[in-house]
């Protein structure tokens, strides 16, 4: 293309130079998004609003940016401010976050291993006593003795 020149320097880095005075189209022409950037560089300065051709993301943050850059300097740098203090309440509250919930986690996960060796403990024994149980009842022993020694009811050892 004649608004379009370029040389390859690697793979990797091309320069490419573009004549924007060479630029003709209207908004209604463009066809690409190569040629809606041109349009916005060449047109960005005197345009009111965001044409409706330039409605990507991109383009939104360019002209919110312009934007910024085109207010006097005062104001922007007390918008440059603002901006700042309320990115590091973002970021605070984020970090805040995280932290309360790796705490909860950590919290969580020591109860839980406290409540499962408790879990564990419990049936364990009473694991035990079944079996001693069972082995009581092998020996011919009278369930009244078997209960009273493993404390087990009459009837769980009959179930046994």
């Amino acid at each position: 293309r004649e608004d379009i020149c370029g040389e390859r320097m690697t793979d990797a880095l091309q320069f490419v130079f573009l004549e924007l005075g060479r630029f003709h189209k209207t908004e209604e022409e463009l066809d690409n998004d190569l040629e809606k950037w041109y349009f916005c560089l060449l047109r960005m300065r005197n345009l009111a609003k965001r044409p409706a051709s330039l409605q990507a993301e991109v383009f939104r943050r360019l002209f919110d940016v312009s934007e910024v850059e085109a207010l006097p300097k005062e104001e922007r740098e007390q918008y440059i401010r603002d901006m700042t203090t309320e990115r590091d309440i973002i970021n605070q509250k984020a970090f805040a976050r995280n932290e309360g919930l790796e705490q909860g986690l950590a919290r969580g996960r020591a109860e839980g291993r406290t409540e499962g060796r408790a879990e564990g403990r419990a049936e364990g024994k009473a694991e035990g006593r079944s079996e001693v149980a069972r082995a009581m009842l092998g020996k011919g022993m009278d369930i009244a003795l078997i209960a009273d020694v493993t404390g087990l009811s009459a009837e769980q050892i009959r179930t046994l």
